[in-house]
């Protein structure tokens, strides 16, 4: 909390959320909006309609906020599903390749899988990562070969379907999450101003208000008023 000395014969002390207590911050910022606003217009603050701008964009971006982790949840958890379908069609691909493959064991980078050449031995991919790249480049070589030649398992349809699927998802969680942090950062400097607005409002009601000295009734516009001690 900040503390507002102006009156310093008052036996009381207004203290302001720190810069960083953001919800503390728009709790005074909604508790000054709705009683400046009871009040006639004539006998408003100039800070009424500075509050309420900085308020509404606040209020907007926590929606947007919030969509955004929505959408990203949403996109992670649909990740996380067509990971394990990724993991069996990899399988397949490396079956499918390693048999027709047996005498030439090597011809397997052709469909994106690594060769060791010192054990012989065809790699299955692990990670998702690796996993993709693997299945890109067997759509990719697939779609050269004529069609007569291609492998009836796994059926290269699916992988397409599979493949488009985990790029649309990814796509749509990289942008909740530069959505979300764009916004946050955006949502920072707004509160860090609307409690420069609501200091300048309570010097402003301590000045024409209230004649210089600190009172409890600033409380009624949602200020914290504790005595001294």
């Amino acid at each position: 909390m900040f503390r507002l000395q102006y009156d310093t014969n008052s036996p009381y002390n207004l203290r302001l959320p720190h810069p960083q207590e953001s919800d503390e911050i728009v709790k005074l910022g909604e508790a000054f909006v709705a009683y400046e606003q009871s009040r006639p217009p004539e006998l408003r603050t100039p800070h009424l309609a500075l509050v309420i701008e900085v308020l509404q964009q606040v209020q907007a971006n926590r929606a947007t906020i919030q969509a955004g982790q929505v959408n990203r949840t949403m996109a992670s958890d649909s990740i996380k599903q067509l990971d394990r379908w990724l993991a069996t069609y990899s399988r397949q691909i490396w079956l499918a390749v390693g048999v027709f493959c047996k005498d030439e064991e090597g011809q397997a980078v052709n469909w994106g899988l690594p060769f060791n050449r010192t054990t012989g031995n065809i790699i299955l991919p692990q990670g998702r990562p690796k996993r993709l790249a693997l299945l890109k480049r067997y759509i990719t070589y697939e779609l050269s070969r004529d069609e007569a030649m291609r492998f009836r398992m796994p059926v290269l349809a699916e992988g397409i379907r599979l493949r488009d699927e985990l790029e649309a998802y990814q796509r749509q969680y990289e942008i909740g999450q530069r959505s979300v942090s764009l916004t946050l950062v955006d949502n920072r400097l707004l509160v860090e101003l609307m409690l420069k607005h609501l200091q300048s409002a309570a010097v402003h009601l301590l000045t024409f208000q209230f004649s210089y000295k600190l009172t409890k009734e600033l409380q009624f516009w949602g200020f914290d008023i504790v005595e001294r001690r």
